[in-house]
């Protein structure tokens, strides 16, 4: 958590089976990714809630997990 920021704002969500080619590193020293999320991994109405969170807020990753044999992951997010 960065200090000076306001806690987070939402409860943490959960995308599971996100296949790796959708996840792109934008910016390592920021630490700032892309993730696709669309069906099937989150169903229509999950995005247009992601969505519509993420047109005021960000979210903010509190844990990966990789699935190398899958070749999929697992994000643990909450909106700031």
């Amino acid at each position: 958590m960065r200090s000076g920021e306001d806690p987070p704002t939402g409860k943490l969500v959960t995308w599971r089976g996100i296949p790796l080619n959708n996840f792109t590193v934008k910016n390592p020293t920021q630490g700032q990714t892309v993730v696709k999320l669309k069906p099937p991994v989150v169903s229509t109405v999950q995005l247009r809630g992601i969505q519509s969170v993420a047109r005021r807020w960000k979210y903010v990753v509190y844990e990966i997990q990789f699935n190398s044999q899958q070749r999929t992951i697992t994000i643990l997010a909450k909106p700031y």
